[in-house]
């Protein structure tokens, strides 16, 4: 279960430069509305356990890190696209 909301939410960030490249606002509201959906559901089913008892091809560090990455470029996106 948490391998699958991992993928989904790897998924939904891989969308993100589509989303970006198309410049409307309700497709990056529908995106943001997904990815925090996906995020919530990934973190009401994993236990965040430590690092030393992560289980083998444990995907959430990787999803953290990538999601970090482009909320940071969804938050440059979203300032230039609403300032207009």
């Amino acid at each position: 279960m948490i391998e699958r909301r991992s993928r989904d939410c790897l998924a939904i960030l891989d969308r993100f430069p589509e989303v970006a490249s198309g410049g409307d606002p309700n497709d990056f509201d529908q995106w943001t509305s997904e990815e925090r959906a996906a995020w919530k559901s990934l973190l009401a089913a994993d236990p965040l356990l430590p690092s030393e008892l992560l289980p083998k091809g444990y995907l959430g560090r990787k999803v953290w890190r990538r999601r970090k990455a482009v909320l940071a470029e969804a938050a440059r996106y979203a300032s230039e696209l609403f300032a207009r």
